[in-house]
């Protein structure tokens, strides 16, 4: 089931909780200051715009 669930995603494994606190670190960080207003999913390219 989850091989089948990973062909959906652009990124082939599944998330970790450090994916996700990488993200928040880097929001948090100097590095994002200019960052306003922006939705940033996290979810290895599920769901592609």
């Amino acid at each position: 089931m989850r091989l089948r669930q990973l062909k959906a995603y652009i990124v082939p494994r599944l998330g970790t909780a450090s994916d996700v606190a990488a993200a928040i670190a880097w929001l948090t960080s100097q590095d994002a200051s200019w960052v306003t207003g922006q939705t940033i999913p996290i979810n290895g390219g599920y769901a592609t715009s």
